[in-house]
This record gives C-alpha cells, sequence and structure tokens, in this order.
C-alpha cells in the first residue's frame, strides 16, 4: 500500500521547519544551536526545492516545461551567487544576526 501525502502538506512541512530553524538562529546563544538551525533549514529548503521541481514537472503545460525549469534553476542559482556577497554586507554593516533576521 502506498501513502499518498497532499503536495500542499508537505510544502507547508518545509516551510515550517525552515521558519523554525531560522528562529533557532536568530535567538541561538551557542554555536551548536546555530547548527542545528542551518540543518532544519536546511532539510525544509531540500524539501521546498525537491517539490518546486515536482510541481513544474506535474503542472505545467509541455510547451512551457523547459522555461520554467529554467527559471526555477535561475532562482536557485541566483541565490547561492548572491547569498554570501549579501552576507558579507550586512555583516560589515550590522551583526551577524541580521542574516537571518532580514
Amino acid at each position: 500500500m502506498r501513502l499518498r501525502i497532499p503536495t500542499k502538506k508537505i510544502f507547508i512541512l518545509g516551510v515550517l521547519l525552515f521558519t523554525l530553524g531560522l528562529i533557532i538562529d536568530i535567538f541561538s546563544p551557542r554555536f551548536d544551536l546555530l547548527l542545528l538551525g542551518r540543518a532544519m533549514q536546511g532539510v525544509g529548503t531540500g524539501i521546498g526545492l525537491s517539490l518546486m521541481y515536482n510541481i513544474i514537472l506535474a503542472e505545467v503545460p509541455k510547451e512551457k516545461l523547459g522555461f520554467m525549469m529554467e527559471i526555477g534553476t535561475m532562482i536557485t542559482a541566483c541565490a547561492v551567487a548572491s547569498g554570501p556577497v549579501f552576507g558579507g554586507i550586512v555583516t560589515d554593516a550590522l551583526n551577524w544576526r541580521w542574516i537571518f533576521i532580514i
């Protein structure tokens, strides 16, 4: 018997895990808790990214499939490229916690 979980519930789980990790990171007094929060954010992001491609493949018409896959890939690539620059600017101007707050 296969267990079928609705896409919306999986998406909500990913967002909740990411948000909980973010809150832990903002208020973390120690490095081990910061690492735990980052791990939770990673799990939430992993769920969200996998789900994004699944939704694109399931819902987008075939003639727009390549374009939408490109948009999804572009968003993730730009985040990886601009994240360290943004983090460096914020850390230079403010406290490191502001990376998570912003």
